[in-house]
């Protein structure tokens, strides 16, 4: 118990403060994002514990865990479950979460040299966003580029969703125009319904930068106007669904890519 009565209970200023990083206009004014879930937590504690301003947590959690913690400085504070439910965006908190520092863009001259890259037109939903980003580290795509109007990447939905692939693929932000201007060589691929090359053509290519567009608008055809090839994923059945979700279709057209 001497290990619990150390923890400092979270205060109502804290509370507030934890709900208000739920929105991406209070992340971005401190500068800070949120982390929930046990696994993904401990994987954050153990890679970046310096990025951490502090730990909430109840007190099962911290006696599990105590051994990882004991051995790193993060000023840690114990929660309750009824105030757990008010600072979780989870339906059913796991009994741990992060505030901690948000982690910064990589310039786009600055990304490491990739043989293949994504570029993300317009994507909304956190919840795609989070497994793209999983699906590109799977498939060993260390970098993904965001177009403008894409949902912020800290948001909680995002984290939750990509299983921790968020910190360890490179991010960045730009237009297509800057993404042809810095990658001349590199050939374009947008997923389009209009499309007229089929997967299997990825197998023939080395490189390149694969275009996904938005959920429900697709890429947009000012981008399909300057790439260099439009790719369209057939379906095995004529009774077709109208479209398939952007992280389906990201995972499908990955799984063709040859590095």
């Amino acid at each position: 118990m001497d290990m619990i009565s150390a923890l400092i209970p979270l205060s109502k200023e804290k509370i507030k403060y934890c709900q208000s990083l739920q929105s991406a206009k209070a992340r971005q004014k401190y500068d800070k994002f949120v982390i929930e879930g046990d696994k993904i937590s401990l994987e954050f504690i153990q890679q970046k514990p310096l990025d951490i301003e502090f730990l909430v947590c109840r007190d099962d959690w911290y006696i599990r865990n105590f051994h990882i913690v004991e051995n790193i400085k993060i000023k840690c504070f114990r929660c309750d479950e009824k105030d757990f439910k008010k600072i979780s965006s989870h339906r059913t908190p796991q009994g741990v979460l992060l505030v901690a520092k948000r982690m910064s863009l990589t310039k786009l001259k600055d990304l490491s040299s990739q043989a293949w890259y994504l570029y993300l037109d317009r994507i909304q939903d956190p919840g795609n966003m989070g497994t793209i980003l999983r699906v590109a580290e799977w498939f060993g795509i260390g970098a993904v580029i965001l177009a403008k109007g894409c949902v912020d990447v800290f948001n909680p939905k995002v984290i939750q969703s990509s299983m921790g692939s968020i910190w360890r693929v490179q991010r960045a932000l730009a237009t297509f125009e800057e993404v042809c201007a810095e990658f001349k060589d590199i050939t374009k691929i947008s997923s389009s319904l209009n499309g007229t090359v089929g997967l299997e053509s990825l197998s023939n290519m080395s490189s390149g930068i694969i275009v996904i567009g938005n959920e429900s608008k697709g890429v947009s055809d000012e981008i399909q106007k300057k790439s260099d090839v439009l790719l369209k994923i057939n379906s095995a059945t004529t009774n077709q669904a109208e479209s398939l979700n952007a992280a389906m279709a990201t995972g499908i057209i990955c799984s063709y890519l040859r590095h």
